[in-house]
């Protein structure tokens, strides 16, 4: 999977990158090798603000979080992401199963 980090409003810091990347892992393993996952980190006078977005099996996969402490927003965004494409693959998967039934019993 390919990230395009993008820092707004603050200084690319080798810690938020190594930590989005290590809290990421998790649903990189459930995304395509080819996927381009585009992700702003932007701070906002004191608050901070996490955004990510790619495309997984035909969907857009969206999620954005606030908070003045950005490495909570992190957790927070990557959360929201995992359930977001565990939803996505589970219809994927029910759709694919009530086909072959249909068939079957046809």
């Amino acid at each position: 999977m390919q990230m395009n980090l993008r820092f707004k409003g603050m200084e690319s810091t080798d810690a938020l990158k190594d930590y989005f990347k290590e809290r990421i892992a998790k649903v990189k393993k459930h995304v395509p090798v080819n996927t381009v996952m585009n992700v702003t980190l932007a701070k906002e006078k004191v608050q901070g603000q996490v955004e990510v977005s790619f495309r997984y099996n035909g969907k857009s996969i969206v999620a954005a979080e606030r908070s003045e402490d950005m490495y909570n927003a992190i957790d927070t965004v990557v959360d929201k992401i995992s359930r977001q494409v565990a939803k996505a693959k589970e219809r994927a998967r029910s759709r694919t199963s009530n086909t072959i039934r249909e068939i079957s019993t046809s």
